[in-house]
């Protein structure tokens, strides 16, 4: 969704060492500058519900997480190999994902 929404930068990274206590890892901090999206508000809900949906059983492949959906609009003709799991996904993928749900919508939806 973040790099969807925004672009993302990396500013820097900080040493575990600067906290207490110590966690095993590096930080960083981002910025997340906000893109001018040219998609309509019902495409961005589509997107966010298409993503939320697949990320909430994120283990668990795409024809499994995106159940309810898909019973709804059928496989026939789906854009994206459903044995996959969520985090495969580019950006792009999901955005064609999300706009095939919207062909196949014919009542208006709800987050």
């Amino acid at each position: 969704m973040s790099n969807y929404f925004t672009i993302p930068k990396l500013e820097f990274i900080i040493s575990p060492h600067v906290f207490r206590p110590a966690p095993k890892v590096f930080s960083a901090v981002i910025t997340l500058a906000i893109k001018q999206i040219d998609s309509d508000l019902e495409f961005r809900k589509m997107l966010i519900k298409t993503v939320k949906t697949a990320f909430n059983q994120r283990r668990k492949i795409l024809s499994n997480a995106l159940g309810v959906m898909l019973k709804e609009r059928g496989t026939d003709d789906c854009p994206i190999d459903l044995n996959r799991r969520a985090e495969m996904l580019t950006v792009e993928e999901f955005t064609e994902l999300s706009r095939w749900f919207m062909r196949g919508e014919s009542k208006p939806f709800s987050l």
